[in-house]
């Protein structure tokens, strides 16, 4: 005689609630072989139902022992029982279980999913199955869509999708009229007769009538195992099939167990992870598209938190790119001095105000490369019929290469300035208001205040600490402009370069006391443009370290949020875990497939909000100029990457709560 395909041997399962232990299977030995079509029978809470889960491996007994075609089950792992599922077993409900949102196909497809191979092949098995049990023409509907026993008659042919060696009905006529349970009554008794071992727990009689053995169990003891007179038992093993080669849907654990061609198992096993990857995709999309007011609500969270990382991070680049273009507009290495005014003796500050003497002074100092002064004035421009009101600098002939200003045409000043001569150099901006856009100006004639000047040069324009890079500027000898337009000889501000090779903070020490043994007392301020750009750049480090933890602080609030809705999710489709792992889903599936909704989530929130950010840069460049936001590739793959994080960090927590949802439990939620 062959080995019993199920042999159970003193098994008990005690069920505590709290401190209380309350026995549910007591001492129960039971062997059934392959073939067999039995029926166990009992009133509501015997225990039948307990004993065909034991069977089936959702349940684990107290104690006792319990083999599955030779197989030892009590000590296996939780992978092992859901291999065994797989490989042996298809649950047929009393409720049906279906999962709403899939089709009837898609419904028959799930255990195949977990059992890996070609999609292709898993839907034409699919749809064979549904066929061969008369559903051919409701292959695409919806369960909401089909009657009781349509929806039993899905819930065989997903318990056959596997091969179905041993089919475990826990009552599955309980919820049908007597037609669709004469129906289904007879797809088991014809299953039966093809190979397929039944197990079937009912409390009606004439439900147990079509058995070959009933076994009646009462308060969790076995009272009565006998058989019926309807024939003796099948001994024999038939391999199930439906007649196609769309039946090869082997799991890859058991044609591991076939072949000794280990780089064969690795592919299988390689498709099978693939193919549930891109299941879990399947399911999160879906998922995720049932429920888009949530899913929206919740991707907003990530939205925002990677758009304001990115847009406060190319803000700030660009102001600190117009920052440091405004300091080199006052030329590498410089240090500007200007007039201060004490409050409690302005008259004697203003009389030891900076003078065109202080500037010969400085430019005797043998730190100084150049120097130069620059008075400003508002003047009026006029040439022919154009005109504008714009900004006039004094200045001499080193003031250009003090400031690294660059000539789109002409030159500077040389001997003008000592000749006081009427010649003067625009700005680019100046050049098109006057002449516009094509317009020579070289060797032309403008008038300042109605004082005729003759244009040597073109300045390009560039961002300035002191005016406005858009501004009408001109700039004119600093004799000339004082003598016959501005009639004053006080600077504005003294600009000095300091040598190559010499630290500027020294130089601006030794020159500051240079001047102030000069007035008797420091009547002005410094501006070292170097020391300013080194605090710049430690500023915009404590920047960068504020905006990371409010970038932090604000991905963790939505990765709150990811959380919050992975767990109502989980919480509203616990059924659909328990049903899952019914039908052979592991742990890692599970897992796999809640933490894919997540990372798709996230995923999706943060390209969004990279777009966004792109979007805000756009706007906020066309409605304000001089708000350039500079984008860093590295800094958007950052924020990407750390959406992603979120979704792992944020979805792990509720999909290990998913996966470590107990199969009876899940089955069991409202």
């Amino acid at each position: 005689m062959s080995e019993p395909l199920i042999e159970l041997s003193k098994v008990t399962l005690h069920y505590h609630a709290g401190d209380e232990s309350v026995l549910i299977l007591d001492d129960i030995s039971l062997t059934i072989n392959a073939g067999e079509f039995v029926a166990i029978v009992g009133a509501s809470g015997s225990g039948k139902t307990t004993l065909l889960n034991i069977i089936g491996c959702l349940a684990r007994p107290s104690t006792g022992a319990y083999k599955l075609d030779g197989e030892s089950v009590l000590d296996a792992d939780r992978e092992t029982l859901a291999r065994l599922r797989r490989e042996y077993f298809g649950f047929i409900f009393q409720r049906y279980n279906l999962l709403p949102q899939l089709s009837a196909t898609e419904n028959v497809e799930v255990p195949a999913v977990y059992a890996g191979g070609p999609s292709f092949r898993r839907r034409c098995r699919a749809q064979e199955l549904l066929t061969s049990l008369g559903l051919g023409n409701r292959v695409e509907h919806r369960p909401n869509q089909l009657s009781g026993g349509q929806q039993q008659r899905v819930s065989i042919a997903r318990a056959l999708m596997n091969g179905g060696k041993v089919l475990l009905g826990d009552e599955p006529t309980g919820a049908l009229d007597s037609k669709s349970a004469r129906e289904v009554m007879e797809t088991f008794n014809s299953l039966h007769r093809q190979g397929h071992t039944v197990i079937l727990v009912t409390h009606d009689e004439r439900v147990a009538e079509h058995a070959h053995r009933i076994i009646k169990i009462e308060d969790g003891i076995i009272v009565d195992d006998r058989p019926t007179s309807k024939e003796e038992f099948r001994r024999t093993r038939v391999s199930p099939s439906v007649g196609s080669d769309c039946a090869d849907l082997t799991t890859v654990e058991g044609k591991a167990g076939l072949t000794a061609n280990t780089a064969i198992c690795e592919r299988e096993r390689l498709l099978s992870f693939i193919a549930c990857l891109r299941t879990s995709v399947e399911i999160a999309l879906r998922s995720l598209a049932d429920n888009r007011l949530r899913t929206a609500l919740t991707m907003i969270g990530i939205v925002i938190g990677v758009a304001a990382v990115v847009s406060i991070v190319a803000l700030s680049a660009g102001a600190k790119e117009r920052t440091l273009d405004m300091i080199r507009s006052l030329g590498t290495n410089t240090i500007t001095f200007w007039p201060s005014v004490d409050s409690d003796d302005a008259k004697q500050s203003l009389k030891r105000s900076l003078t065109l003497s202080d500037l010969r002074l400085l430019s005797t100092q043998s730190e100084v490369d150049s120097a130069t002064a620059e008075i400003e004035q508002e003047v009026l421009l006029q040439h022919g019929g154009a005109h504008g009101r714009g900004s006039l600098d004094g200045v001499n002939k080193d003031y250009f290469k003090v400031r690294g200003l660059r000539f789109l045409a002409g030159t500077g000043f040389d001997d003008d300035v000592g000749k006081n001569s009427q010649v003067a150099v625009i700005s680019e901006h100046a050049r098109q208001r006057l002449f516009g856009p094509h317009g020579a100006a070289i060797g032309q004639i403008i008038s300042l205040n109605k004082v005729p000047a003759r244009v040597v040069g073109v300045i390009e324009d560039k961002p300035d600490m002191f005016s406005d890079p858009n501004a009408l500027n001109v700039w004119m000898p600093l004799s000339a402009a004082t003598t016959r337009i501005m009639g004053r000889q006080l600077p504005n501000r003294l600009i000095v370069r300091v040598r190559d090779g010499l630290r500027a903070d020294d130089a601006e020490a030794r020159l500051s006391s240079a001047l102030v043994k000069r007035h008797g007392r420091k009547d002005f301020t410094t501006l070292n443009a170097n020391s300013f750009a080194t605090l710049l750049h430690k500023t915009e480090h404590i920047m960068t370290i504020l905006m990371i933890v409010v970038a932090i602080t604000t991905l963790g609030v939505a990765g709150i949020g990811v959380m919050n809705m992975m767990l109502v999710s989980i919480n509203e489709r616990t059924r659909e875990i328990g049903i899952r792992m019914a039908v052979g889903a592991r742990q890692s599936d599970i897992l796999q497939q809640f933490l894919t909704e997540a990372l798709f989530l996230c995923v999706t929130g943060g390209l969004i909000g990279l777009i966004l950010s792109l979007g805000i840069s756009a706007f906020v460049s066309h409605v304000a100029d001089e708000w350039k936001m500079l984008h860093s590739p590295i800094t958007a793959v950052t924020a990407f990457i750390s959406s992603t994080l979120v979704g792992v960090v944020f979805g792990l927590m509720p999909a290990r709560r998913a996966a470590g949802l107990d199969p009876i439990d899940a089955l069991a939620h409202e």
